[in-house]
């Protein structure tokens, strides 16, 4: 994998990012959120998400997918680092709100990234499903929240990738995970977050888009989600047919 090759998928050209500054930082994480989704349809198809870097790269840069926040964190670390940043790799546990109780350790991944000759390191999470997270880095155990009343607590341990294959193998295949109740597809805009949403079971057909301006999610036909998903999201692959309730072992 090229750092051009890389740079291309996100829209952005190489000239202008030099020096790699904090203005460039916000100009690639905003870019790679806006270009690469947030979406769970590989696991619905009975794949396992993976945390090699070579399939992540391969996902995100040479299928034009999207992923979760594994993929997508762990997909703009290796970015991020061939720009001459230095970036480590931290675990999280999602919360069901602020209250900061429950969710299951490493069940997300973030970036502290300290940039060349810089005083000080960020925060960057563009794979929290919702907006792109940029901000100072929080002491160990802190609780980060988004504009969306989401959660998580950090863990300033650094991690490698290789670290999450387990909560990804959960991730991609119990019953319990967040990711097997229904497939979704989204991605972080200038304007806001526009997501389509949904799940196929026997004859319940439910799928909904919200678009950057929606009051509230507007109901689609599967063709019409299937289009969307295409002409906003940029992925070809068809939806999964069905949701599946667990992902097949192994799989």
């Amino acid at each position: 994998m090229k750092l051009a090759d890389y740079l291309q998928r996100i829209g952005l050209p190489a000239e202008g990012l030099e020096p790699f500054d904090e203005l460039a930082l916000r100009r690639v994480a905003a870019a790679h959120a806006a270009t690469v989704p947030f979406e769970n349809t590989r696991a619905h198809r009975g794949e396992r998400i993976s945390v090699d870097i070579d399939d992540i790269l391969e996902r995100l840069v040479t299928r034009r997918e999207g992923g979760v926040c594994y993929e997508l964190n762990g997909g703009l670390a290796w970015l991020l680092t061939e720009l001459g940043a230095d970036v480590e790799i931290n675990a999280a546990q999602v919360l069901p709100d602020s209250s900061g109780v429950g969710g299951l350790p490493m069940s997300h991944l973030a970036l502290i990234v300290t940039l060349p000759g810089a005083p000080r390191a960020f925060l960057v999470d563009v794979g929290f499903g919702g907006e792109t997270i940029l901000r100072e880095v929080p002491d160990d155990g802190d609780i980060v929240t988004t504009g969306r009343a989401s959660a998580y607590r950090i863990d300033r341990r650094p991690r490698q990738l290789s670290d999450f294959e387990g909560l990804a193998w959960w991730h991609s295949t119990s019953p319990g995970s967040r990711f097997m109740t229904g497939i979704i597809v989204s991605s972080t805009r200038p304007g806001g977050i526009v997501t389509v949403f949904g799940r196929d079971e026997g004859d319940s057909v439910s799928w909904f888009f919200r678009d950057l301006d929606a009051d509230r999610p507007r109901a689609l036909t599967r063709d019409e989600a299937q289009a969307i998903v295409a002409d906003t999201f940029g992925l070809d692959a068809p939806l999964p047919q069905r949701v599946l309730r667990y992902a097949p072992v192994g799989g």
